[in-house]
């Protein structure tokens, strides 16, 4: 559906841009990297896990739409088989979440998420540790719930 695609390219295009974060804060340098390659060796499976859940349970409280961006050309994993650029918000929760933990943990294609009545806000699940929002802001009423989840799992929301 492009009137959903169009929506997620505008709400990219606002400046405010918040992270799910392993890390409370940003760090930099040297020890930065290391310790992102030991989180991907051993973390990046529970990494994934929390944010399926997040993204579920996001699902059910909101009304949502949800896109898988287009592949790579050369892939010829699983999700080849799913359609790209369309609204895949009827699929079974299981599948949607089948489908975001392979994108995170084979680091390939987004899923992109439009949430909210307007739709208010985008979840951007970009590859390995790579999540962020668009269009999401403190005084929203969804901020309340979007950080819930979000500390549930143990993970950290911040501006970039």
């Amino acid at each position: 559906m492009k009137a959903g695609i169009d929506r997620i390219e505008e709400l990219q295009d606002l400046g405010e841009v918040w992270v799910i974060d392993y890390l409370p804060r940003r760090m930099k340098g040297k020890d930065f990297f290391e310790l992102e390659e030991v989180l991907r060796d051993r973390y990046l499976e529970e990494f994934s896990d929390k944010i399926v859940r997040i993204l579920l349970k996001l699902l059910c409280y909101l009304p949502c739409e949800v896109y898988l961006t287009e592949l790579p050309r050369d892939y010829e994993g699983v999700l080849k088989e799913v359609p790209a650029e369309t609204d895949l918000r009827s699929m079974p929760l299981a599948g949607l979440a089948d489908l975001t933990a392979r994108v995170i943990r084979e680091d390939v294609s987004s899923v992109q998420i439009l949430a909210g009545e307007c739709p208010c806000f985008n979840l951007s699940v970009n590859g390995e540790f790579s999540v962020d929002l668009h269009g999401l802001a403190r005084d929203m009423e969804e901020w309340d719930l979007v950080d819930a989840l979000v500390r549930q799992e143990g993970l950290f929301l911040r501006k970039v």
